[in-house]
């Protein structure tokens, strides 16, 4: 999984890179690698704010989480671990969409295969908003017929001010 703005890239578990995130920054055509972030599982989305300086990774492997890091400067800190509500399932694909507002106050996170929620066993999106030093689930969001197996939430957007979703 690759995600990219005009001045870094980040890619998750490539070839010959090892494990966790790898954050390259860009000066004029010339990529150097920046930092490391070290994640439990290959990531299989991820997404920055529009500054380059929140990044949520999604892992959709296991029971699946999401995990929002910040940068000042070089330095990546982990912020907070989205996790979806209910009882986790291995296997819904939590985690395999992800996306930032571009003001970085708000995420969404896909599960496209999850079934283990009523009443929404057809995939669903969680809604997550950064209020004081934390984040907060807002709820779920599922396919308008249920059980219909349409893989709802495998592509998840947000506007700069997390104003509108699109799933």
């Amino acid at each position: 999984a690759v995600a990219m703005m005009p001045m870094a890239i980040v890619a998750a578990s490539a070839p010959n890179l090892g494990s966790g995130v790898h954050i390259r920054s860009r000066s004029g055509t010339a990529w150097t690698e920046t930092a490391t972030i070290p994640v439990p599982t290959d990531a299989t989305a991820m997404r920055f704010d529009s500054t380059g300086s929140r990044l949520v990774v999604g892992l959709a492997g296991g029971n699946g989480e999401a995990r929002v890091f910040s940068r000042t400067g070089t330095t990546w800190v982990h912020e907070a671990t989205l996790l979806p509500s209910g009882e986790p399932t291995p296997g819904t694909g939590f985690g395999s969409a992800v996306t930032l507002s571009g003001d970085g106050l708000w995420s969404a996170i896909g599960a496209p295969t999850g079934a283990y929620f009523d009443p929404v066993p057809g995939g669903g999106v969680w809604l997550y908003a950064r209020l004081g030093a934390g984040w907060v689930g807002l709820g779920v969001f599922g396919p308008e017929v249920d059980g219909n197996p349409d893989r709802f939430g495998c592509s998840v957007a947000l506007d700069g001010t997390g104003e509108w979703l699109v799933i």
